[in-house]
């Protein structure tokens, strides 16, 4: 085990001291009626759930222990789970730097590189033949780089990490591609509605590791809000066909497929049912990335999804390299 653990090392029954970020943070009480924080802790390798109990609790001020920490705790395990019982906890200092800290080990990222998935990003677009729509979606995107190029996707499901959401939305527009080369589909309409499906994440999802709900995320959600968000950029290009914009707000408010998934209508055109099936695809086939690449080799052969509803085989052949070959 290395000086500073990550997550992914801890063993049970072992006392660690390293650096984690605090991801929730919930005051409850136990029913002798003694108080103790409930967390969750993070950092680039997974995430903990952790205790801690009244004895310690007294020593300090609650409402310090938020964002990067440097923690000592005993690793428990609790319903087979490993859990973190903390005995010390405090901000982490810039002396800490000195130590051994290392931001960038707290925090997931893509494994592909933000810049060039933008560039490749803004590529499609030159694909595109309507220049007053290339235009709006050169200048939204432009407008947008800096939060995109770190965003999550989502705030656990799938590309929950840091460049989530540019990874996703590139590989949406790939799949979609490819459909509308088979299908002889619009492409301008597939290329820009696979841009824009999700790309109010970024207004419904805070930019911190702890991917709240923002106020507006939490009572338009991110559907509704990517509506707007093309509303909002058409009223400032000229030369835009109407129905244009309506085919991709369409697309918007329909990605999610079904009326029991949040759409507030289903895809009822040819581009929108490709822009919801790769959507989903890469949704989807993320999580199971996920479930094999955390659980290969660590208990049982399968692992019950929750979202999916199904038990996943963890070790099989699949080794999810070569995932975007055009990279």
């Amino acid at each position: 085990m290395s000086e500073f653990p990550q997550i992914s090392e801890f063993i049970a029954g072992q006392t660690v001291t390293t650096f984690l970020y605090v991801q929730s943070k919930n005051e409850k009480v136990t029913k002798a009626g003694e108080p103790y924080l409930d967390l969750t802790f993070c950092d680039s390798s997974g995430t903990i759930p952790a205790k801690i109990w009244a004895n310690v609790l007294k020593n300090m001020d609650a409402d310090t222990i938020d964002g990067a920490v440097k923690v000592q705790g005993q690793v428990d395990s609790y319903k087979d789970r490993p859990q973190l019982s903390v005995k010390k906890i405090r901000p982490v200092t810039d002396a800490d730097c000195e130590d051994g800290f290392q931001q960038e080990r707290l925090f997931e990222t893509s494994e592909h590189d933000a810049e060039a998935m933008f560039s490749h990003l803004m590529g499609f677009l030159d694909k595109v033949a309507n220049e007053p729509l290339k235009e709006m979606m050169k200048g939204l995107l432009q407008d947008l780089r800096e939060p995109l190029l770190q965003h999550t996707a989502s705030r656990s499901l799938h590309h929950a990490y840091f460049g989530g959401l540019l990874e996703h939305t590139l590989s949406v527009v790939h799949t979609s591609v490819y459909f509308a080369e088979k299908y002889g589909l619009d492409m301008d309409i597939i290329i820009c509605g696979s841009i824009l499906h999700d790309l109010a994440k970024m207004r419904e999802i805070t930019p911190d590791p702890k991917r709240d709900y923002t106020l507006e995320g939490r009572l338009v959600g991110h559907v509704v809000m990517g509506r707007d968000v093309v509303r909002e950029y058409a009223s400032k290009f000229e030369g835009l066909d109407p129905e244009t914009i309506l085919h991709l707000e369409h697309i918007i408010l329909s990605h999610q497929g079904e009326k029991e998934w949040s759409a507030p209508v289903v895809p009822q055109t040819p581009e929108a049912m490709a822009i919801h099936f790769a959507d989903n695809t890469d949704a989807k086939m993320e999580m199971f990335k996920k479930t094999i690449l955390d659980g290969a080799g660590k208990g049982d052969d399968f692992q019950y999804h929750r979202m999916l509803e199904r038990y996943i085989y963890k070790n099989g052949p699949s080794d999810f390299q070569g995932r975007y070959p055009f990279f």
